[in-house]
């Protein structure tokens, strides 16, 4: 793989951040190489000043001092993200400022589509008022794609959608990167523009330093350490897991791939990628749990799940450090959920 050139990283990369779990973790995850290979590196975030959760990853990394600057604003300010631009000067751009939660989405589904799809525009838009030679990475998600029942993972080529606001915020923001890529910085035509688009779709990341709320190992360790029953809503659900360096490997590849200007025929790699291990690979959420339980030497978990109609949950309880698949211990049961209370878990809001 070519590298990218230390001169490049201290002519100002820079990093759009994120708000929360997944995203959150990558964007200081990805930070850290970059910081580590040139003072020059420059990092955004979204809208709130404080860390996305705490402890979080960017402090307990230190990264801060690494950095040329750490500018913090809203994505959804077109004004403050183009002053950003005009400012670092960025040769780089990875683009992972977000709203990154599912469950998020049905709470406010209008921010969500606000920080996803017009954050996303608003970058794209003062990439193209900037008009000065750029290499950038949008990172998307595995999510953006229409929901269709096979036994294999999704390909680049499958048809985009999504129901829930998430998935479907994700879906246009890969519309709106290949509209902008179609119209204002054609492939064939990178030589003359400089500006080399790619969009990267990863998904189910897990690692260290997420603390995020509403992530499979975060919540389970939180409810072992308060020796809580751990709650899982769908523990036959079947996840491409990977490790959060796995991804970030490929969006630094993918990068040192559109910005080789040695390379006449770079336009090529301009397009949408998945990131993500072999099908083969995947797991259930139930033997993700089982091996941190396991792990942790103590607890157990219970799944949770809501169904149609009256408002009861169903829960099938989990006693012990794991079991194959279709075995249950404890048997299960009918509660009636009170008003109130949070069907996902079965708790009393707060």
């Amino acid at each position: 793989m070519r590298r990218l050139s230390q001169k490049r990283l201290v002519r100002a990369g820079a990093v759009a951040g994120a708000t929360a779990a997944a995203l959150a973790v990558s964007g200081s995850a990805l930070a850290a190489p970059l910081a580590a290979a040139a003072a020059g590196h420059h990092r955004g975030r979204h809208h709130d000043p404080a860390p996305p959760s705490e402890p979080s990853a960017f402090e307990a990394m230190a990264l801060a001092p690494l950095l040329a600057s750490d500018t913090r604003h809203d994505v959804r300010d077109a004004e403050a993200l183009r002053a950003t631009l005009a400012r670092t000067e960025p040769e780089l751009v990875f683009h992972l400022a977000a709203q990154p939660l599912v469950r998020q989405s049905y709470l406010e589904p209008a921010e969500t589509f606000e920080t996803n799809v017009m954050g996303t525009l608003h970058l794209l838009e003062a990439l193209r008022l900037r008009a000065r030679p750029c290499t950038v990475v949008v990172v998307t998600s595995d999510k953006c794609y229409a929901e269709r029942a096979t036994p294999h993972g999704h390909t680049e080529t499958d048809p985009l959608g999504g129901h829930d606001a998430y998935a479907a915020s994700k879906a246009a923001a890969e519309i709106v990167t290949a509209s902008y890529r179609a119209s204002f910085f054609p492939p064939a035509r990178v030589a003359e523009h400089g500006i080399a688009i790619a969009t990267a779709r990863a998904g189910n990341v897990i690692g260290g330093g997420d603390w995020g709320r509403y992530r499979l190992v975060p919540d389970t360790i939180r409810s072992l350490a308060a020796g809580e029953v751990v709650a899982i809503r769908a523990p036959e659900a079947v996840r491409p897991w990977q490790h959060v360096l796995e991804p970030l490997g490929g969006y630094l590849t993918l990068a040192a791939r559109l910005d080789d200007r040695a390379d006449p025929a770079r336009g090529r790699f301009a397009t949408g990628y998945n990131f993500g291990p072999s099908s083969e690979a995947a797991r259930p959420v139930r033997h993700v749990v089982s091996a941190l339980v396991s792990a942790w030497g103590a607890g157990h978990w219970q799944a949770v799940r809501e169904l149609d109609g009256p408002r009861l949950v169903h829960v099938i309880t989990q006693k012990g450090k794991g079991f194959p698949a279709g075995e249950h211990a404890g048997g299960e049961k009918w509660h009636a959920l009170p008003p109130g209370h949070d069907p996902s878990t079965g708790k009393q809001r707060t």
